[in-house]
């Protein structure tokens, strides 16, 4: 989990996320994935970057909501997250409190890491000499 993440308010516009997520200090894959809030802090849903990138600055960000956003709390374990994440195509998942507001995210790139294992690593550096 990384807490390194973007947040924007879900009653806001296009123009108002692409200023935000500039003026943020989250970069790389962090941002493929802007979570959206209620004004009481809580998980609205979510939006790829590309999204953002694509509509016109006018668009209010309830038009691209992904409604079905998938979260999982903070104890879940790794195969809970994991499967949630293949079972619903998902590059990134929001980690959520109790109180249902964002404390994080895992990304594909942090659950391909965690299940690599570690004699694969060895065996790569070992292959790469071979060239």
């Amino acid at each position: 989990m990384t807490p390194d993440f973007l947040t924007v308010g879900i009653e806001r516009d296009v123009e108002h996320a692409l200023r935000v997520l500039r003026a943020c200090g989250v970069t790389g894959p962090a941002l493929h994935t802007v979570l959206l809030t209620n004004p009481d802090g809580t998980l609205a849903g979510n939006l790829d970057i590309t999204q953002l990138l694509q509509a016109t600055p006018n668009t209010p960000l309830t038009a691209l909501n992904n409604r079905h956003c998938r979260s999982v709390p903070p104890h879940a374990s790794l195969p809970e997250i994991a499967v949630e994440m293949a079972d619903f195509d998902l590059a990134a998942i929001a980690i959520i409190d109790q109180h249902r507001r964002p404390i994080g995210i895992v990304r594909i790139d942090d659950i391909i890491a965690l299940t690599i294992p570690h004699h694969w690593r060895h065996m790569v550096g070992t292959l790469a000499h071979l060239d």
